[in-house]
């Protein structure tokens, strides 16, 4: 009992059930809201989440991610989370407002009536994100589980209540997803020492923050914009309906997305410590991974492939089967993105970022350059081909790295470089 105790409580297996529950409830929330939304409304809320993960790039590189650097380091822990807090409520602020600006501008005029809820929804969203990240850098992964499990509750049983009562409309969904996050909001500023501080305090860290945030800034909203360029635009050429479509297909994609990332999570390390010794022996460990583990992601991708019709039904319902070709053409970028891999884990292991940099400026500079021609053309099956051009565009670029700049083929055992954020 004292062993299966501890494992219980490990660190691991806390932080592996917490991406569970987080992961688990993003995907259960998408779907969800497919099922509870008509089509057009669910392409709006695919939209404001889109939304919402670009604002998170931009308060994750100012906030979170130099302070899972520095926290470890700081001498008063305490002060330090607190002007973390203090500079996310400013940032989000400032976001806020620029978005109700946005809703300022005429072609906005018919979804005025969104802009409270939304703004609302935005606040919930990014101080959960915030939160969460917070805690796993103070390794309080009690905390970061139980606002977890908070949401889960809470979401689920409002959207259950608002269900019975026959509310279906988007506004009362976003108020009622918002409340959700409010028990775990809490609780998370209840840990917060409240205390103090001197303005040359909160100065001396808002520098330190911009000054190693702002390349981050500038490559995540360019990563963002890469990844998600085709799907927005979609919204915009084909509609609101079609955006929902698009989204959902990645919905249920995206649990393959948590597959790849365990993958990567779990393999780099090992091959780190080989290339040690040999980058021979690192090379082939990462293909032989990637070959074991097809055993059972191909199969997935064909199930997929099949029965996309039967996918798509049991996920979104009926109203959206007419784009069930669009889960066949998403098991193909997805067998061309898993084949890709390798390349993306060797060009980690170079240590060297503007190799990543460079691939996805070339990325976006692609699909800025394509889209119109795809969506035109071929509608959300261009879209598709368009991110099937990107793949293919950043895994020709690495490719060339790695063999004709011989950053990691070289005989050479030891990479240098900066290391990666």
């Amino acid at each position: 009992m004292i062993n299966i105790k501890s494992v219980i409580v490990s660190r691991k297996a806390l932080v592996l059930f917490d991406q569970g529950i987080f992961s688990g409830m993003s995907f259960l929330l998408n779907i969800l809201m497919a099922h509870l939304l008509t089509s057009t409304d669910f392409g709006l809320f695919s939209s404001f989440i889109l939304l919402n993960y670009l604002l998170i790039s931009v308060t994750n590189s100012l906030v979170i991610n130099p302070l899972q650097i520095n926290l470890s380091g700081v001498e008063k822990k305490e002060e330090y989370v607190l002007f973390s807090f203090l500079f996310q409520l400013f940032l989000t602020i400032i976001l806020l407002l620029t978005i109700q600006l946005l809703f300022l501008l005429p072609f906005l005029n018919n979804f005025i009536h969104l802009k409270s809820p939304l703004l609302v929804f935005s606040f919930a969203f990014l101080f959960h994100d915030y939160f969460r990240k917070l805690f796993l850098a103070k390794e309080d992964l009690k905390s970061t589980l139980y606002i977890d499990i908070l949401q889960l509750v809470s979401q689920i049983s409002i959207l259950a209540i608002l269900y019975r009562n026959n509310v279906h409309s988007l506004d009362s969904y976003l108020y009622g997803l918002s409340l959700g996050y409010f028990p775990g909001f809490l609780l998370a500023v209840s840990k917060i020492r409240f205390r103090n501080y001197t303005l040359v305090f909160f100065k001396l860290h808002v520098i330190t923050h911009l000054q190693q945030g702002s390349w981050l800034l500038y490559t995540a909203f360019l990563q963002w914009t890469s990844g998600n360029f085709f799907t927005m635009v979609s919204g915009m050429y084909l509609g609101l309906e079609a955006l929902g479509a698009f989204r959902l297909v990645q919905s249920l994609f995206g649990l393959l997305n948590i597959v790849l990332q365990t993958f990567e999570n779990y393999a780099l390390p090992i091959a780190s410590r080989l290339q040690i010794i040999s980058n021979k022996k690192s090379r082939a460990y990462i293909n032989k991974i990637t070959l074991q583990a097809s055993y059972l992601f191909i199969p997935v991708l064909l199930l997929l492939f099949i029965f996309s019709e039967k996918a798509i039904t049991v996920f979104g319902g009926a109203k959206y089967l007419e784009y069930s070709y669009v889960v066949k053409l998403m098991a193909l970028l997805y067998l061309l993105i898993y084949f890709g891999y390798p390349l993306r884990m060797f060009i980690r292991l170079t240590k060297k970022n503007q190799f990543v940099f460079v691939g996805y400026f070339l990325s976006f500079l692609f699909s800025l350059c394509t889209f119109h021609f795809f969506l035109k053309h071929w509608s959300l099956t261009g879209a598709v081909i368009g991110l099937m051009t990107n793949q293919l565009l950043l895994m020709v670029y690495w490719k060339y790295i790695l063999t004709v700049k011989k950053s990691y083929h070289g005989n050479h055992t030891h990479c240098s470089g900066k290391s990666e954020p």
